[in-house]
């Protein structure tokens, strides 16, 4: 019974699953009543609807003036559950800049020790009436997390939350631009621009 139950939610899951690339950014975001006063037009690279009982999770994917754009949106979704996966997902990010120990057994061993530029910072946005919460780190060419040699960085990411209790949406908001640019910048430029329909 179990078994099937599964097999019949997968089914759900990849019958209702589009990609499209010739969505703009606007479209997207009328399916939870948002819309964006900068980027309304833009083109979608990559789109994904999935439907599952009563919950709808949007993720888009898109580039505008050399900086990427990942955002998911997800409703309905209560605020305790946005909390909790906010804060997982900042402190995975974090964990991953922690010190590490050399590869280098016995005496030798030392600590990896990332610098306190490279590290992580997490902070409260606040836009308009929106209070976003955020987190600021730095990535390799392959987007990989946790590297503490300054060589090896290629782009400065932000990941932000923000939830809207009215339509109990939820917005998860990743950016990778430039590593000398702060990214905390564009952050507040793309949740100036949001508002509800």
């Amino acid at each position: 019974m179990l078994l099937k139950h599964l097999v019949l939610k997968c089914a759900v899951l990849l019958m209702t699953t589009q990609v499209s690339a010739t969505t703009t950014f606007g479209t997207f975001l009328s399916k939870v009543n948002f819309k964006h006063a900068e980027l309304s037009g833009q083109s979608l690279e990559k789109q994904t609807v999935v439907q599952v009982e009563g919950k709808s999770h949007l993720k888009t994917f898109f580039v505008n003036q050399g900086v990427s754009y990942e955002l998911e949106l997800s409703q309905p979704v209560e605020k305790e559950d946005f909390n909790k996966k906010a804060k997982n997902s900042m402190n995975a990010i974090s964990l991953s800049y922690k010190d590490k120990p050399t590869p280098y057994p016995g005496i030798i061993t030392n600590l990896n020790k990332c610098s306190k530029k490279l590290i992580p910072v997490i902070k409260t946005i606040n836009v308009k009436s929106k209070e976003i919460q955020s987190i600021k780190f730095f990535v390799g060419s392959k987007e990989e997390v946790g590297l503490c040699e300054e060589s090896k960085i290629t782009h400065q990411a932000c990941t932000a939350f923000y939830f809207e209790e009215k339509s109990k949406v939820s917005f998860k908001l990743k950016i990778l631009g430039s590593k000398n640019k702060d990214c905390y910048d564009s952050v507040k430029n793309f949740f100036s621009q949001l508002n509800e329909i």
